[in-house]
């Protein structure tokens, strides 16, 4: 999925990749769920960072039993 993507990654990438709005999207960079750089005036995201917060609990905690049942082969 994220192989079509450079290894850096713009706001426009990041909202594309999550399915989230702008909004939703200054918000995780914003408190630091999602780490990022800025140069000059332009937010740019290593793609390593966006990875990171999707293997997060902070992402994917309203999805627990559907890894837990996938990780022990048991339906949800």
């Amino acid at each position: 999925m994220l192989e079509n993507y450079s290894d850096v990654l713009k706001i426009q990438d990041v909202m594309e990749i999550l399915d989230i709005g702008r909004n939703s999207a200054y918000k995780l960079i914003g408190n630091g769920s999602i780490k990022s750089l800025r140069i000059g005036r332009n937010i740019r995201i290593p793609k390593i960072h966006l990875i990171d917060y999707l293997v997060t609990e902070g992402y994917n905690k309203g999805s627990n039993m559907l890894y837990a049942s996938m990780s022990t082969g048991k339906g949800a």
